[in-house]
């Protein structure tokens, strides 16, 4: 019985002891962490921020608390500042992204990284941090805020153009009045080969052109001759169907792959859709040409052919009846009630102005999807439009946001590479590339309905 309670009365001392050593190395290591901190605050006294997060670090070892982390922040952010040392921004950097990791769910860690990326103008990585921060916090006002810089960031081609004519082909002709080049929606030239004039890009991505020796005809985007052509016009349509407008002097008309040609001295020409081309006769009168060059007369005041020469798309054709705008089906019956004063080119939203000379969205079916209240607009194409404001061009999304600022001269369609010819104030056009077309949401094949 002696020696069990003498066994018992000497583990108790153990413990005893045990608990002691551990309380007293407890107490020396919060002295010691107090010490550090200590130090670190009078180095940063003294303005020696270097010094200061070196005691920081060691006092964070020992005691990895939020409060410490921040003083060791502050303290290298500082170092930063006085610009002593080119690798100090990297370190403060490597700190702040070990301070969110530690502290996951601080998002005052997650917002000064990608803020620090921000002023660095290192977009690549303040966005990661973004992407990174959706499934761990709710990202903050300002991470929103600066998220919706970076999607909307783009840069300028140094490549100037007087002119340029869109397609439907993922092509753009570009140029002055008598040299042209042919270039990609991606802002990549095609060819080197320079002409004098150049149409649009057609059907099979065949195109009209002239050479600077006067020799016309027709090729492809590979560059592969698919026609000659003999003699001279001023300007070139779309190719479509078999044939494709010209123009010589005031009067329209049309040729084949040979240069034979099917019809001449119309006021307008549009290309062929379905076996038939909209036009505009002599005598001011619209109606449907077909191939074998009859001309159907209509009674409508105006067929609109957008830029491309198309009169109708998703089976919408937009006309003139009297002093409004308004839509028929390609049977030219009417197809509802929607009338307007003026409006854009053929969309899923198209541009169109209200009696008081203000620009809104309609869809096809004659739906308002947003009311007038800009300047000038231009119809959505692949997600965003050009609108103008106080004299100044940008591009909306369908929410109405302002993804690019109405900062420009003039603003053309955005495509579906996330590209779109912009106009300064000199007046020439060049390419204006979203810097992260993937944040925008573009995608070849989508449906463009789908964003309303």
């Amino acid at each position: 019985m002696k020696t069990k309670t003498a066994a018992m009365i000497g583990l108790a001392a153990v413990l005893a002891y045990g608990w002691f050593s551990f309380g007293s190395d407890t107490s020396t290591m919060i002295e010691e962490t107090m010490d550090y901190v200590k130090a670190g605050d009078e180095k940063m006294e003294k303005e020696l921020y270097q010094e200061a997060v070196l005691y920081y670090q060691k006092a964070l070892e020992m005691d990895h608390t939020k409060n410490i982390q921040d003083k060791m922040l502050q303290a290298q952010e500082k170092f930063v500042d006085t610009g002593e040392s080119k690798g100090a921004y990297g370190t403060y950097v490597s700190m702040l992204t070990d301070a969110k990791d530690s502290f996951v769910k601080e998002t005052k860690y997650w917002e000064k990284l990608m803020q620090t990326y921000m002023e660095a103008d290192d977009l690549e990585n303040a966005l990661e941090v973004y992407r990174d921060s959706q499934d761990k916090i709710t990202p903050t006002e300002y991470m929103h805020d600066a998220y919706k810089q970076i999607r909307s960031s783009y840069s300028l081609s140094s490549n100037h153009y007087e002119l340029y004519k869109e397609s439907d082909r993922g092509y753009i002709s570009a140029g002055y009045e008598n040299n042209w080049i042919l270039i990609a929606e991606s802002g990549e030239s095609v060819a080197d080969t320079e002409y004098m004039k150049l149409g649009n890009i057609g059907e099979n991505d065949y195109f009209l052109y002239e050479t600077f020796e006067g020799k016309t005809g027709f090729r492809d985007t590979a560059g592969i001759k698919r026609g000659i052509v003999n003699g001279n016009y001023d300007e070139f349509g779309t190719y479509s169907e078999g044939y494709c407008p010209v123009r010589m002097g005031e009067s329209w008309g049309y040729i084949d792959l040979d240069g034979t040609i099917l019809i001449d001295g119309l006021k307008k020409a549009g290309c062929f859709q379905g076996g038939y081309a909209a036009v505009e006769t002599s005598d001011g009168k619209w109606g449907l040409l077909d191939k074998s060059g009859k001309i159907t007369n209509l009674d409508v005041d105006e067929i609109r052919v957008d830029s491309r020469g198309k009169f109708y798309s998703d089976e919408v054709v937009i006309v003139k009846k009297g002093d409004d705008y308004c839509f028929y089906d390609t049977s030219f019956s009417s197809k509802n009630d929607f009338k307007c004063k003026d409006i854009a080119e053929h969309s899923y939203a198209m541009a169109y102005m209200d009696d008081k000379g203000k620009w809104g969205y309609v869809s096809p079916d004659g739906e308002i999807l947003i009311e007038p209240k800009y300047e000038q607009a231009k119809s959505f194409h692949n997600g965003y439009a050009a609108v103008c404001k106080d004299g100044k061009w940008g591009y909306i999304n369908q929410s109405q946001e302002e993804i690019v600022p109405c900062r420009f001269f003039d603003c053309g369609s955005v495509y579906s590479s996330g590209t779109a010819m912009v106009s300064d104030q000199s007046g020439l056009y060049c390419m204006m590339k979203f810097d992260y077309p993937e944040e925008l949401g573009f995608e070849k094949g989508a449906s463009d309905a789908s964003m309303f």
